[in-house]
């Protein structure tokens, strides 16, 4: 019975770590794509001309770029969407990269004729609560996997530890 257990403790400890390392890994290469956005250097401004506006799941894409969940709400309680149009010229601040699993980038302040529907500080604040939302989700995903690989591999160290014990015991009767 002890085998059995002290098997499956070390199938559980070696699953529980190769899914941690993947994990790890991949959102090691996911979160190396971002910068943190902290600094006014991460971010351009310039004209564009709107070619197309996107509406899918909770975010508009306008061309390459697009509006995070709060930054959308923002733009949208400005009137945004219903005043500005395709052809129009804008004034966009936007991340200098791609964003998640994308090469689309995020505008942090979209301006039209003086005329402010997001302003920059407030786009920036969002976009940093997002990639911060983004690594807490990251990091929460190796806690399970850890915890079971940490379990595992303290119920084998214990298992060892008594069965030595145990047979230390059984020494001394001989």
């Amino acid at each position: 019975m002890i085998k059995i257990v002290k098997i499956i403790s070390f199938i559980a400890f070696l699953i529980a770590l190769i899914y941690s390392a993947v994990v790890y890994v991949l959102s090691s290469i996911i979160l190396s794509m971002h910068t943190n956005y902290k600094t006014f250097d991460d971010y351009q401004t310039f004209e564009h001309e709107i070619d197309s506006i996107l509406i899918a799941e909770e975010t508009v894409y306008i061309d390459d770029y697009f509006l995070s969940q709060k930054s959308l709400d923002v733009f949208l309680s400005n009137q945004g969407l219903d005043l500005i149009k395709e052809g129009d010229i804008v004034t966009l601040s936007v991340g200098q990269t791609g964003w998640g699993d994308s090469f689309i980038a995020p505008i942090v302040m979209i301006e039209k004729d003086g005329v402010i529907y997001l302003d920059f500080e407030t786009g920036v604040n969002h976009l940093i609560d997002a990639y911060q939302e983004m690594v807490n989700t990251v990091y929460k995903a190796l806690i399970l996997p850890v915890s079971i690989a940490v379990v595992s591999l303290s119920l084998g160290i214990v298992i060892i530890i008594k069965e030595r014990k145990i047979s230390k015991h059984i020494k001394v009767l001989s």
